[in-house]
């Protein structure tokens, strides 16, 4: 099991942690979703493996707000967007965020349905699979292991209520 190494809590966001460093005042109108303060993990198995045997810390962005790396730069765009007045562009930056949000969420249930080993197979002889090269919509348990349009191979399909 590795070691993690974590910052001080209640963590406050990456810009209000790191204000002295960026290009903000103390008028700034600070967006956040307390992105970053993601944890450092010690790798046991690498470090050791490279020369010099180097103690490695991998940052685990995955437990980010939206799942991705990309929510300290986000954070800072829409809060210099607002800073500046483009609502426009802080809008955007924002709807942007929601979106990544929603791909974190899709990520999370893929990801625990292929731990329980029903990926591409449904709960009843209802579930509706989406060709996700084609547009082919197949009804049944699970997906087909090629699709009848464009053939291509089961991994393109995914559950209707994945997809939308």
């Amino acid at each position: 099991m590795p070691s993690v190494l974590s910052h001080h809590w209640p963590w406050r966001g990456v810009i209000e942690e790191y204000r002295e460093f960026l290009p903000v005042s103390e008028d700034t109108p600070v967006v956040t979703l307390l992105e970053g303060g993601t944890p450092l993990i010690e790798s046991r198995a690498i470090g050791p493996s490279l020369p010099g045997r180097i103690r490695l810390l991998l940052k685990y962005e995955g437990v980010n707000p939206t799942g991705s790396f990309k929510d300290r730069g986000m954070t800072m765009a829409i809060t210099k967007a607002k800073e500046e007045g483009d609502e426009a562009a802080a809008t955007l930056f924002h709807e942007i965020a929601e979106v990544e949000e929603k791909h974190h969420e899709r990520y999370v249930k893929l990801a625990d349905r292929l731990e329980q080993g029903n990926l591409l197979s449904g709960q009843s002889e209802e579930t509706e699979w989406k060709c996700l090269n084609c547009g082919y919509i197949h009804k049944g348990s699970e997906a087909p292991h090629v699709c009848p349009v464009c053939k291509k191979p089961q991994g393109w399909y995914m559950q209707i209520g994945f997809v939308r």
